[in-house]
């Protein structure tokens, strides 16, 4: 997710002045390959965010509403993933992309992201720092290593999932590099993601569709992503039990 900054002066005054003249915001753009994929299993929490969930490396999450957190990345070290999996919620922030890994950035995603910020952020000047990825997504699948609503192991589920978060909520065409501004929640099938013809998302969130949802015990999922440079990326969740 993006981190949020306010500049403000330590003045009172100056404060309220700020806020009543207004200001732009100042966006940095954290562009970085898609060269990695990580896939984590958790509890869909009142209509929320993925939070407030255990992440097990070793052992079965149980959830009733499961959700599956699908996040690219440049690189990872070692450290951070254990960090990921041991010391945090469910909601990637914008710590996991070092800076290092910046690239250039595409001019006209940088423009869109200037005045959608400039757009939103009326009243006072922030510091808004968004990630996105320089490449498009060609292909989106979902598999099970095991039988799942009468769909047998290694056959495509994405029918049954939608996408119902991004972050941040913002998806941009990779040919045009148009700008769809998302709800913080939505029920986008993943064929319609796709026909946006997205450039990668940092991180967006799959949900089971409710009339999909089965108790199952010790089921992985395995997230195929095939980007417009021909490059594969899979990731796999742990095991989930899913509980009705």
């Amino acid at each position: 997710m993006a981190l949020l900054c306010f500049i403000a002066s330590c003045d009172k005054d100056n404060r309220e002045e700020e806020h009543m003249t207004g200001g732009d915001a100042i966006v940095i753009g954290m562009a970085s390959h898609a060269h990695n994929l990580m896939a984590v299993v958790g509890e869909f929490v009142e209509g929320s965010y993925l939070q407030e969930m255990e992440i097990i490396p070793k052992g079965t999450v149980v959830a009733s509403d499961m959700g599956i957190s699908v996040i690219t990345y440049d690189t990872l070290d070692s450290e951070r993933v254990e960090n990921y999996y041991n010391d945090t919620k469910l909601v990637p922030v914008v710590e996991f992309i070092p800076q290092t890994t910046m690239r250039d950035p595409i001019t006209e995603v940088e423009k869109a992201l200037e005045e959608y910020e400039n757009h939103i952020n009326k009243t006072r000047t922030v510091l808004r720092r968004i990630q996105y990825r320089l490449e498009g997504v060609a292909t989106l699948s979902v598999t099970a290593n095991k039988e799942y609503y009468g769909i047998a192991a290694g056959e495509e589920l994405g029918g049954i999932f939608h996408i119902v978060r991004y972050a941040p909520p913002l998806v941009f065409s990779y040919d045009t590099y148009e700008l769809d501004k998302r709800e913080q929640l939505c029920e986008d099938d993943i064929a319609d993601w796709l026909a946006m013809k997205p450039l990668a998302q940092p991180c967006m969130t799959l949900m089971l569709k409710e009339n999909a949802r089965e108790a199952t015990e010790d089921i992985t999922f395995t997230i195929t992503m095939t980007l417009t440079t021909g490059k594969v990326l899979t990731a796999t969740t742990p095991a989930v039990s899913i509980v009705k």
